[in-house]
């Protein structure tokens, strides 16, 4: 496997915004290679496909694949076109969003190189809306696990955009470097939940590595309110009833057998020791607030 970056950008008509997100990667200050597939829908506007190409005659390191029906879908597009990712890392980000650190690529492979057990590391990204920051993902934890991620949801955010992350290149399916899995969850929490299901660890730095644009021509943005929320609650179903058997356990003993989540104290010794043991025997998963 090659020590490189692969980013995958999946673009509909983003004729605005195309531009600012190839140059967002090809002005990294980095010490690997990186290579762009841009994903193209299609579309009767040619614009974006035109942006596309226009790059990658100007550039090696560039690929166009252009569907020749609409599937309203980066992974589908990624699916249709199969065209193999052999390098260490691989990173999407949607043709309408851009990276913000040029030095984002550098610190992450940086974290990832440190420490094997680590699948993915992300960061702050800021919401854009015309030419405004009007707000920002972040999460308080530095490094979680999945069982972490399912323990505390309920009072802390663990969403991290996906134009923020760079991931280990772990899995192979279809000739992709998505989990089997994945693709029977959706979304970008789906894809989190599908990349660290085997024990791994992820990395959030508290830097500002991404911007996500909110338009009217953005796939989820152009959805309406009530079906977001009823593809949010089809979705969290799917995520829960998909989780590796030991983390659900796990999960539902540590509700019953803590009393304070932040602090991770058992109601009593008993309960305590018994966790303990079914860490030690591999029949629980094991839960730190921090890792590294």
């Amino acid at each position: 496997m090659q020590r490189a970056l692969t980013v995958l950008v999946p673009t509909y008509e983003h004729d605005n915004y195309l531009h600012q997100a190839i140059d967002s990667i090809l002005l990294q200050e980095t010490t690997i290679p990186i290579y762009i597939y841009i994903f193209v829908d299609f579309s009767e506007n040619k614009t974006s496909l035109n942006i596309a190409n226009n790059y990658s005659a100007k550039y090696k390191n560039i690929k166009v694949y252009e569907n020749k029906e609409r599937l309203f879908s980066g992974t589908k597009s990624f699916m249709y076109h199969c065209p193999g990712v052999e390098s260490e890392f691989w990173a999407i980000l949607e043709g309408d969003d851009y990276w913000l650190d040029r030095k984002k690529v550098l610190k992450q492979i940086e974290v990832l190189d440190s420490n094997s057990l680590i699948i993915g590391s992300g960061g702050i990204t800021k919401i854009q809306v015309d030419d405004k920051f009007i707000d920002q993902i972040s999460i308080e934890s530095k490094v979680h696990n999945l069982l972490a991620s399912q323990f505390l949801s309920k009072k802390y955010n663990f969403y991290i955009h996906t134009s923020s992350i760079i991931w280990r290149n772990k899995y192979r399916y279809k000739n992709m470097p998505l989990p089997k899995l994945y693709y029977k969850l959706m979304g970008d929490p789906g894809l989190k939940q599908s990349m660290m299901s085997d024990n791994f660890l992820f990395y959030f730095h508290k830097d500002f590595f991404s911007v996500y644009r909110k338009h009217d021509k953005g796939a989820w943005n152009s959805t309406s309110k009530e079906d977001q929320a009823e593809l949010n609650k089809i979705a969290t179903k799917r995520w829960r009833k998909l989780l590796p058997l030991r983390i659900k356990i796990t999960k539902h003993f540590l509700d019953f057998a803590i009393n304070d989540i932040d602090t991770f104290k058992f109601k009593n010794k008993f309960l305590k020791f018994l966790y303990r043991v079914f860490v030690k025997l591999k029949l629980f998963s094991c839960y730190k607030n921090e890792f590294y």
